[in-house]
């Protein structure tokens, strides 16, 4: 409600406002007073609310400045905060100011650049996600000790492939930080391939049911027993049809439903799957195939039983 009043406020005062002194001595218009005020008088969630919106940029910049840190952190956030005060606001002390800075998109690229090199682990967290940063940042965070910010780099969608391949190649510990760049699109086939054989059962999993798995690698995992691999594989819409084709004489129910279920399978070995003794197996394949296609298949069953009937 507040809000809303705020924003029928500034509509019609910004046509009749005249400049008003602020405690500080700074000029501010009366309507841009107004809103300094309500700011200050609400509730956390409103205050981040209100300087979220389009208020005019010289309410931001004295606020930057404000004695209350929730209100310097939802300044650092918003997006019609100017460069200018964003670089100011990279110098507060407090961590809230800086975790809003550091996931804030706007946030000059130097400036977000120079704090990747902050002393608190949970900035460097939050500005390892943050998609200005520069190759050579997201390389030296990848290095970096602990291994969330590490996390956090893999899932930057600007991270080069070149780095994501050296997190590799340098044996990272954390299985987090594997099962991330198993999952991640941009590593190489190289990666994709060692981290296959990674010892621990959640990366495999992860290369596994990734859609950018080449088809050779997927190939290799289909030589191994241990069924839930092999269920991950089957649901995996990049796997190679001839792959698709051995899964559908799997024992396990539940692996040849995802067989059926696979957009991948070719049209033959769905309709092997229209007989199966399984009626779900049965259900997913009519469920997924075109009616055209069931309607098809059940007339030529028909002309055949016919014809081996009158034979």
């Amino acid at each position: 409600m507040k809000t809303l009043f705020l924003i029928l406020f500034v509509a019609v005062s910004s046509m009749v406002s005249t400049p008003t002194a602020a405690a500080d001595g700074t000029t501010l218009t009366e309507s841009s007073q107004f809103i300094v005020d309500l700011v200050r008088t609400s509730s956390d969630a409103e205050k981040a609310r209100i300087l979220a919106g389009s208020v005019p940029q010289e309410v931001l910049v004295y606020l930057a400045s404000d004695t209350d840190a929730t209100i310097r952190a939802s300044v650092a956030a918003s997006s019609f905060t100017p460069s200018e005060v964003l670089k100011m606001l990279a110098r507060d002390d407090d961590q809230n100011v800086l975790l809003a800075l550091a996931r804030n998109p706007n946030t000059p690229s130097e400036t977000i650049n120079r704090m990747a090199k902050h002393q608190n682990t949970f900035v460097r967290r939050a500005v390892a996600g943050n998609t200005g940063l520069s190759a050579k940042t997201l390389a030296r965070l990848s290095e970096d000790v602990d291994w969330i910010v590490r996390l956090t780099v893999v899932e930057n969608p600007n991270a080069p492939a070149d780095v994501l391949n050296a997190m590799t190649e340098s044996g990272d510990l954390a299985e987090h930080v594997r099962w991330a760049l198993a999952r991640s699109t941009t590593t190489s086939v190289q990666v994709r391939s060692a981290l296959i054989r990674d010892e621990s059962i959640h990366v495999r999993f992860a290369v596994a049911s990734n859609p950018t798995t080449p088809p050779d690698v997927l190939r290799s995992i289909a030589q191994d027993g241990d069924e839930a691999m092999l269920w991950t594989l089957a649901s995996n819409p990049a796997t190679p049809p001839d792959v698709l084709s051995d899964l559908v004489e799997n024992s396990v129910a539940a692996i040849r439903i995802a067989v059926g279920g696979n957009s991948n399978t070719p049209v033959a070995v769905r309709l092997q799957l229209m007989t199966d003794e399984n009626k779900f197996v049965r259900f997913t394949v009519l469920r997924d195939m075109p009616v055209t296609t069931v309607v098809e298949t059940r007339d030529q069953r028909r002309t055949n039983k016919a014809n081996a009937d009158g034979e």
